[in-house]
């Protein structure tokens, strides 16, 4: 895996958000999908197939998504992230 965005600034993700299961998802996807044709997509627009690759992960999801309690993660902060 590519390094994880924000790796080693005060933009990484917190170690306990990191884990959330929607969190790494949705990061993993930045890293192997997104972040390899950005400036392509910054001439030319989102491409369909990388907005299914977020619904796929369950970012379309996300205002229904409730973290693992037993985490101490909140909905809040995973929709921050």
């Amino acid at each position: 895996m590519h390094t994880v965005p924000g790796s080693g600034t005060a933009l990484a993700t917190p170690p306990d958000l990191a884990v959330d299961p929607l969190v790494a998802a949705v990061t993993e996807i930045a890293v192997r999908v997104l972040r390899p044709c950005v400036e392509e997509t910054a001439e030319a627009g989102v491409p369909r197939s990388h907005l299914d690759a977020l619904a796929a992960g369950g970012a379309y999801g996300l205002i229904a998504y409730e973290p693992d309690p037993a985490s101490g993660v909140t909905a809040r902060r995973v929709t921050r992230e």
